[in-house]
């Protein structure tokens, strides 16, 4: 009845592309350390159908939490900080929700539901290697699930990471969220004047960055202005 309920679950979160690596049905009875990491990078306010992927994400973390087991197991939820440029160090700006993996799922939950996004470009990497880490550290005998959220962008793909992880026998599940060619986001937004006087004109400057495989062609309204732009490819076109 275990493994059944397991392959129920597998297939309700199908439609998120999930994979499992280095899975086994002992994993399971030995009670888990699970740890989701969720990448918050601009791209990630991309919405489908009115739902951005950083929500999309949100929903099924609640999700992962709600099937755990709080006599058994454990949880630990990490987001991606921004990169850093200048410095060796990127786990500085990448912190868990809470310092160490915790039974207490509600209130993960609760924190988690309060996370916005954000502009800056999120570190996979960085993220990965934290939570695996602090996992490790803190599991005992439980076997070490990582679940990563993230749009899968090619230009931040954290294979190293990943790399690291499975050599230390984590199993991992990888939700690639939204269509690889349509992976569009605005940065830089800035208004001039800074402070924009009523009655009187303004300008609005953004950047808009493609990360998909293929050329996109993408809609920018203001307010009644409306922009339609064409933009290539590869990835990291803008």
């Amino acid at each position: 009845w275990l493994l059944r309920a397991l392959a129920l679950t597998l297939v309700c979160l199908a439609f998120a592309r999930p994979v499992w690596t280095d899975l086994s049905p002992a994993d399971v009875r030995q009670g888990r350390c699970l740890v989701i990491v969720m990448d918050r990078s601009a791209s990630m306010q991309r919405t489908e159908g009115g739902v951005s992927l950083f929500d999309q994400a949100k929903q099924i973390a609640q999700q992962q939490l709600q099937s755990l087991d709080p006599g058994r197991d454990l949880a630990l939820v990490v987001l991606t900080g921004p990169r850093e440029t200048g410095t060796s160090s990127q786990a500085a700006r990448t912190s868990p929700l809470l310092p160490e993996p915790s039974a207490h799922f509600s209130y993960l939950a609760t924190l988690l539901d309060a996370q916005p996004a954000t502009h800056l470009r999120g570190d996979l990497n960085a993220a990965i290697d934290l939570a695996t880490q602090t996992a490790a550290a803190h599991a005992g005998q439980r076997a070490v699930h990582l679940v990563l959220l993230t749009d899968a962008q090619q230009t931040t793909w954290p294979q190293g990471a990943l790399h690291r992880s499975r050599s230390l026998g984590v199993a991992i599940k990888i939700h690639a969220l939204g269509r690889d060619d349509t992976n569009t986001a605005i940065r830089a937004v800035r208004v001039v004047p800074q402070r924009p006087v009523a009655g009187q004109p303004a300008q609005v400057h953004a950047h808009v960055h493609h990360h998909g495989e293929k050329t996109a062609t993408v809609t920018v309204r203001c307010n009644e202005q409306t922009q339609i732009l064409t933009l290539p490819s590869p990835r990291g076109g803008s």
